[in-house]
């Protein structure tokens, strides 16, 4: 801006025309949108989260979770993928499930790629076996913009968990 109005020191300024002037909101506009997004993107090959949880009330076998929610609707208990992302691994928690019967406990991610009810199971499940209140289940599967995910818990005895549970899907942007 300095240089255009001739006021940079060592400039040697000259006439400056309203084009000139546009020419450099211009540049700086792109400027601070670059900056904006750099700051708003995280870094390439972080990890990231997406936090699924039931209700506060009992989580019926074959259940889907969502945020907050739980039912057997697929759709209406799914988030959507923000961006093309590879998935790392499923966190499974069962809070504070205390009956034996209910173990081993699943907990498997879905995903919907056309936007419908169709889930399609994609294999990345984690186990939680009795005496555990949670189970890692490592994964690489790449996730497209728009696709819809839920993580589905079954029970061994196909019973209630008492107060639900909670899912972490990791995942990492290119």
């Amino acid at each position: 801006m300095q240089q255009v109005l001739g006021t940079e020191p060592g400039s040697t300024g000259g006439p400056v025309t309203v084009n000139d002037l546009l020419a450099v909101d211009e540049l700086a506009d792109e400027t601070v949108q670059h900056a904006i997004a750099d700051e708003l993107a995280p870094p390439c090959g972080c990890v990231l989260s997406i936090y699924l949880a039931s209700s506060a009330s009992s989580l019926l076998s074959g259940n889907f979770i969502g945020l907050g929610t739980d039912g057997g609707n697929f759709f209406q208990n799914s988030v959507v993928i923000a961006q093309t992302a590879t998935i790392t691994g499923l966190v499974l928690s069962v809070r504070d499930e205390t009956m034996a019967n209910r173990f081993p406990v699943t907990g498997t991610i879905f995903i919907s790629r056309d936007c419908t009810n169709t889930p399609v199971n994609t294999s990345i499940t984690a186990t939680v076996t009795a005496g555990n209140c949670y189970a890692f289940a490592p994964a690489n599967l790449v996730v497209n913009q728009c696709d819809l995910l839920s993580v589905q818990v079954v029970t061994s005895d196909d019973g209630a968990l008492t107060d639900g549970a909670a899912a972490t899907i990791l995942y990492t942007i290119p």
